[in-house]
Formats: structure tokens, C-alpha cells, sequence
């Protein structure tokens, strides 16, 4: 039982670092991304979590002027809302058919504004 015990407090701190390597960090060849954006422009970014957009947010990210954010649910679009400032989407359902449908959506409608 002792060393049961002993195991799961070896565990417990020896795995406490593992958490903080665990945390997201900014892609490889990042600082290229906004410069990339301004040439080809970036229709949309759909956020997975809530947690994602704090991430997002707390990096100092922003948006490019344009872009639509997309929440992966309710609760991500209200997150997105709130921490960017910015009208967010919301997709019917959490699969990849609705987020294909909904970005298909709106390249669609992007295409009709700039015809007009």
C-alpha cells in the first residue's frame, strides 16, 4: 500500500512539468503568417474551444480585417465574441460537414459581395 502510495506522489510530481509543456504554443515560421494573410487574405478562422480563443487572445493575436471568426459551438462563438470583439459564426453542428457547409457559405456570399 506504501508503495502505492509512494507511486502515485512520484507520479503526481514528475508529471506537474509535463503540464506546462503541454501548454500551445505559437506554430513553427509563425511570424510569416500575418504577412501571408495581407497577400491572400484569410476568409475565416474557426476556433475548436473557448479555451483556444483565451490562447488566441493572451498570444496577442488579432484578426486580419475581413476575416470572419467561426465558433465550433455556441459556447466557443459566445467566448469568441467576448474575448475578440467581433461577430462570430456559429456552425449547425460540431462535425466537419457543418464546417465545410459553413465555409462553403461563405465564400459564397464573399464571391456575390465583390461581384456587386
Amino acid at each position: 500500500m506504501i508503495f502505492l502510495l509512494i507511486l502515485i506522489v512520484f507520479a503526481y510530481v514528475y508529471t506537474r512539468p509535463l503540464v506546462i509543456l503541454l501548454v500551445p504554443g505559437l506554430p513553427p515560421g509563425w511570424e510569416s503568417y500575418p504577412s501571408l494573410w495581407e497577400e491572400t487574405g484569410l476568409d475565416a478562422v474557426v476556433f475548436g474551444s473557448a479555451a483556444l480563443v483565451r490562447a488566441w487572445k493572451t498570444a496577442g493575436l488579432s484578426l486580419p480585417e475581413g476575416t470572419v471568426p467561426v465558433g465550433w459551438g455556441t459556447p466557443c462563438a459566445a467566448a469568441t465574441e467576448r474575448l475578440l470583439e467581433r461577430k462570430a459564426l456559429v456552425m449547425a453542428e460540431p462535425t466537419l460537414e457543418s464546417l465545410a457547409a459553413l465555409l462553403a457559405e461563405l465564400k459564397n456570399t464573399k464571391f456575390t459581395e465583390e461581384k456587386e
